[in-house]
């Protein structure tokens, strides 16, 4: 019956395949040996090498053509922020005393750092009433953040800048002795 309906006898179960047909492959194989694959694989990788050029690097025949420049719109140039205004206080108020001039390696008090024009104005006034001279400076924390600091005096060493500060005693619990170089400084280093 099998060699009626195939032509051949050849048992149902065999694990040799038949090498009549063409569809069943042996264990080993082999290398493309034809010239015509090893030439359709080169053709295939420069074209997908032209294909990448041409991707990353664009249409190489632009080069060829009319340049026109895009049209860029000039960024206006960058302001400078407007003059920092002083805290500016009722006109019953007396002007504050000029800073004294840097001296290096001097020593300030800073009594304190006021952002309401009026607490400086009280500040000062009392410091004034203990007959002790304070000047003002004016910071900017930033954009339209000006805070007002009082200070009293250049001092040589620490020492003397701390005798004042026990001079101001209990009105002033938060003043402290600063470098005379961080006074316009918006954080003080202790």
């Amino acid at each position: 019956m099998y060699e009626d309906f195939f032509g051949f006898v050849q048992p149902p179960f065999s694990l040799t395949p038949d090498p009549r047909f063409k569809g069943e492959r042996t264990d080993t194989i082999t290398a493309p040996s034809s010239r015509r694959t090893l030439l359709i694989a080169v053709a295939a990788l420069v074209v997908a090498a032209l294909g990448a050029m041409f991707w990353f690097l664009g249409n190489p025949l632009e080069l060829l053509g009319t340049v026109t420049n895009p049209n860029v719109r000039q960024q206006p140039a960058r302001q400078l922020p407007p003059a920092v205004a002083t805290i500016s206080g009722p006109a019953e108020m007396p002007a504050p005393a000029v800073a004294p001039p840097p001296v290096a390696g001097s020593f300030s008090l800073l009594v304190g750092t006021y952002d309401n024009a009026r607490l400086a104005h009280q500040a000062e006034a009392q410091l004034r009433s203990a007959k002790i001279k304070p000047y003002a400076i004016d910071v900017v924390m930033g954009p339209d953040d000006v805070r007002r600091r009082l200070l009293v005096g250049r001092f040589a060493t620490r020492e003397e800048a701390e005798a004042v500060r026990q001079k101001i005693g209990p009105q002033f619990t938060t003043a402290r002795v600063i470098l005379g170089a961080q006074e316009r400084s918006r954080l003080l280093v202790p």
